[in-house]
C-alpha cells in the first residue's frame, strides 16, 4: 500500500468518511452507501415537466403553472430526506454542495436546450434567516453556481411571514403564500431565463408564486429545480 492510501486511512480511522445523503459511515473512496445508491428515491425515468414525477405516476392533468417546468433528483424520502433534514435542522451545511450536485445533474438532464441567464431561490424573512442561520435554497443556488456556471442572483424578497407550508392542507397552501414574494427592484429581468430552485416541492404554491412574480416583473420564462419532490402525488394514484 503506498503512502496516501495508507495516509488516507488513518485519517478515515479518526474521520469516517460518510455517505453524503444519509450520513451514514461508509468505507473510504466511496461518497454513497449501499442502502442510498439502490435506494427507491431517485426519479431515474421521464419526467412530467408541469408536476416534475415521473409520467408514470403523474396526475396533475398538465395543470398550467407559471413556470416552465419543475424537475428534482429524488422524491422526499430515503437518504435524501435525511439529507435534506440534517442540513435544515441540524445545520449541516455540507448537505446543500452534496445535494447541489445532484440538483446541478437533473437540470442537465432535463433542461438541456435551456440558456439560463439567472439562478435565483425562494426567499426567507431577515427573521427566518436568523433563527435558522442560512437560508437553504440560497445555498443550493451557490451549489448549482460551482458546476452549472450561471450567475446567482438575489431576485426575490419576502415581504411578510407565511404559516409553514407543510403545516396546512393543501387546499390552503397557495393563498398562504398569495402575496408574499415581490421582486427585487433593483435586478433587471427583462426578457431572461431564469432557473429558480428551492428545497421541497409539495404542491407547488410557494414555486408558483416565485415564478408569477418574476414573470411580471419581465422574465421571459422561469424554471424550477428542487431538491426534493414530495411522494404524495405519486400515492394519490395508488
Amino acid at each position: 500500500m503506498d503512502k496516501e492510501k495508507l495516509k488516507k486511512l488513518l485519517i478515515n480511522a479518526f474521520f469516517p468518511e460518510r455517505c453524503e445523503l444519509c450520513g451514514k459511515v461508509i468505507y473510504p473512496y466511496l461518497q454513497i452507501c449501499d442502502e442510498c445508491e439502490n435506494g427507491s428515491f431517485y426519479i431515474r425515468n421521464e419526467i412530467c415537466h408541469f408536476c416534475g414525477v415521473e409520467k408514470e405516476y403523474c396526475v396533475c392533468k398538465k395543470k398550467k403553472n407559471s413556470y416552465s417546468g419543475i424537475c428534482a433528483p429524488f422524491y422526499y424520502e430515503g437518504g435524501a430526506k435525511k439529507a435534506i433534514l440534517n442540513l435544515k435542522f441540524r445545520k449541516k451545511t455540507q448537505y446543500a454542495k452534496n445535494l447541489a450536485g445532484y440538483m446541478a445533474e437533473c437540470v442537465e438532464k432535463n433542461y438541456p436546450d435551456v440558456s439560463f441567464d439567472y439562478i435565483t431561490f425562494v426567499p426567507m424573512t431577515k427573521r427566518q434567516i436568523k433563527e435558522r442561520g442560512f437560508n437553504q435554497s440560497e445555498l443550493f443556488a451557490e451549489g448549482l453556481y460551482d458546476l452549472l456556471l450561471v450567475p446567482v442572483k438575489s431576485c426575490l424578497v419576502k415581504v411578510f411571514e407565511t404559516k409553514q407550508q407543510h403545516t396546512l392542507k393543501e387546499s390552503l397552501r397557495k393563498g398562504n403564500v398569495l402575496g408574499a414574494f415581490d421582486v427585487d427592484k433593483s435586478v433587471d429581468l427583462e426578457g431572461k431565463t431564469i432557473l429558480l430552485c428551492d428545497d421541497i416541492q409539495t404542491t407547488g404554491s410557494t414555486l408558483n408564486e416565485c415564478a408569477k412574480m418574476l414573470k411580471l416583473a419581465g422574465a421571459k420564462e422561469v424554471y424550477c429545480v428542487t431538491a426534493a419532490i414530495t411522494k404524495k402525488r405519486v400515492d394519490k394514484k395508488q
